[in-house]
């Protein structure tokens, strides 16, 4: 073989290559609903909703023992933050799946504790679902925030971060 048809090969090479890798993000890039197809992308067990994979954790930990958790379950994996109405309608009826009773963390939190919350994941906040009379920073003890079992988890509450709590974890696909 000559020297000009070796890199000829390497080439084709290289943008066969680079094609697949292309296609292969831009079949995950096309789930956009919760079809069958879309939610192979996520573990078993876990819900696929807009490019975002959430799986409740039933085992009850601190709100920062559930977000470590979340973190070593995949690389960019939080407690879930909740954008939108939408967003927040599809986890409520995931986590009443479980039948469950318990109160579940999120990832809204007042790290500096001035009332300033925070997404965990560092999302922008501009939805507040918050139950009636919350946040109401009870104790002066509530920094952490969990859907509230009562509300079907369609309202959120501020809670003292040492109760341990079911938690979900959201990351994106």
């Amino acid at each position: 073989m000559t020297p000009t048809w070796r890199v000829s090969c390497l080439l084709l090479l290289l943008l066969v290559s680079l094609f697949l890798q292309c296609e292969s993000r831009r079949r995950k890039s096309r789930c956009r609903t919760n079809d069958a197809s879309c939610q192979k992308v996520c573990p078993p067990g876990w819900m696929f909703y807009s490019n975002n994979c959430y799986g409740f954790q039933q085992d009850p930990k601190s709100w920062s023992a559930a977000e470590i958790s979340c973190q070593n379950i995949q690389e960019k994996t939080h407690l879930s933050s909740l954008m939108s109405q939408q967003e927040l309608n599809e986890v409520a009826k995931y986590l009443s799946s479980f039948h469950q009773s318990s109160h579940v963390w999120i990832g809204l939190h007042d790290p500096r504790r001035t009332r300033n919350w925070q997404w965990v994941d560092r999302a922008i906040l501009w939805f507040f679902p918050w139950n009636t009379n919350e946040p109401n920073n009870s104790s002066g003890k509530e920094f952490c925030v969990h859907l509230n079992a009562d509300t079907r988890f369609e309202k959120m509450n501020d809670a003292s971060c040492d109760l341990e709590l079911p938690y979900i974890c959201k990351y994106h696909v």
